[in-house]
């Protein structure tokens, strides 16, 4: 139990540490460093957000 407390820590702390560890300028995107934000994705400073699509949520 132990063993898995301590690798789910190191995974989220490594997750949120991505967007620190882009050079200057660029944002965190599915952890790799991008220039911009491709389409489909909203520019949220230091990282990129997948915009999920609106609707009506599924009324006639």
């Amino acid at each position: 139990m132990l063993r898995v407390a301590l690798a789910i820590a190191v995974l989220v702390s490594s997750v949120g540490s991505a967007a620190a560890a882009c050079p200057r300028g660029q944002k965190e995107l599915a952890g790799t460093c991008v220039a911009a934000c491709p389409g489909g994705y909203d520019d949220q400073g230091a990282t990129c957000v997948y915009r999920r699509g609106g609707g009506t949520g599924g009324g006639v």
